[in-house]
């Protein structure tokens, strides 16, 4: 069976004294998904994982990776691999990765 790792509590690693921002990035828990929607007017999108659950991201403080480097350049159906964070309505997504690399999660089957 090929589960999403997104959990009811996702890990985000917190800032520790003496690490960098970097090192705190690489700690973090990595996932699968597509974007699903994009609101470029009202700067808001929506990642689905794999279990079908549904996360938000504000485009304008998401870091976007890989094949795009903008979130302008994000469209619906595009598989992505992100990280979470936590914002005031509870998960969030925080950066995208679009396309192959090391960053890569387990790949998705096509949509329908």
């Amino acid at each position: 069976m090929n589960e999403s790792r997104v959990e009811t509590s996702p890990p985000v690693a917190p800032a520790r004294a003496g690490r960098d921002a970097a090192a705190d990035e690489d700690a973090m828990a990595r996932y699968a998904g597509r974007i699903r929607t994009l609101e470029l007017s009202r700067e808001r999108g929506s990642v689905q994982t794999r279990d079908g659950r549904v996360l938000g991201f504000h485009t304008g403080v998401v870091r976007v990776a890989g094949m795009v480097s903008r979130a302008e350049e994000l469209r619906t159906g595009m598989p992505v691999t992100f990280d979470l964070g936590h914002g005031p309505g509870g998960p969030t997504v925080v950066r995208l990765w679009v396309g192959e690399g090391p960053w890569q999660a387990p790949s998705l089957p096509e949509a329908p």
